[in-house]
């Protein structure tokens, strides 16, 4: 009987250690999932920390795209990263991520969405005809601007970030003066913007030719 109740007295702590592993192994888990999500959001730090030859491995690039839940950053750092990929293979330098140029590309992408247009002048809103007047509400004191279009009206949703920004990419690539702006040794700077409602997609590239961007207080903000 000693002995039963000796083996009995021994058998119930590992009962009571599996539990706890399996306690801390459940909390790891879900602490793991926790910071996967949290990475799979686009930091605007990651533009100088991400090559233009190795951006194709980054996990956060090629996830899938959700139209309930968009990343505005991230779908447009794939624009940025593909755009410079094409300059790469032409040996030229990849062109630097300004903010400004992000901001000035979105919001132009947004408001063709918004008011059913589709060209580089924004005749439907005085303020922001031009790209030099988005430019300076974007923050720009001296813009000198090369801008890409383009529109997609089929259903993009069911792909990857990356994927989704690919046909963009080969749309301006399979256009000669689209091609000529992503491709010119005068550009200096660059940022895209890609808007959508799920059914119609707009996307808009903005390089800065000759001189860097002089920085000045703008109205727009980043997505």
């Amino acid at each position: 009987m000693s002995h039963h109740i000796r083996n009995k007295s021994s058998y119930l702590p590992k009962i009571y250690s599996l539990s706890l592993l399996f306690t801390i192994s459940f909390l790891t888990f879900s602490f793991t999932t926790s910071q996967l999500q949290e990475e799979q959001s686009w930091d605007r730090q990651q533009y100088a920390q991400i090559s233009a030859e190795d951006f194709r491995k980054e996990a956060t690039l090629n996830q899938k795209f959700d139209t309930e839940k968009i990343d505005y950053a991230l779908i447009n750092a794939c624009l940025f990263f593909l755009a410079n990929e094409q300059r790469i293979k032409q040996g030229l330098k990849p062109l630097v991520y300004a903010p400004q140029l992000e901001i000035v590309a979105w919001h132009h992408s947004k408001m063709m969405l918004e008011l059913d247009f589709f060209d580089h002048s924004n005749l439907k809103n005085s303020g922001r005809a031009s790209t030099q007047q988005r430019a300076k509400l974007a923050g720009i004191d001296n813009p000198f601007i090369a801008e890409n279009i383009a529109y997609q009206g089929a259903s993009l949703g069911k792909s990857t970030y990356l994927k989704i920004a690919e046909v963009f990419i080969n749309q301006w690539m399979n256009s000669p003066g689209h091609r000529n702006n992503i491709l010119s040794d005068k550009a200096l700077q660059m940022g895209c913007g890609l808007y959508t409602d799920g059914k119609k997609w707009y996307a808009t590239q903005c390089f800065q030719w000759f001189r860097e961007i002089k920085p000045i207080q703008g109205q727009d903000k980043l997505p």
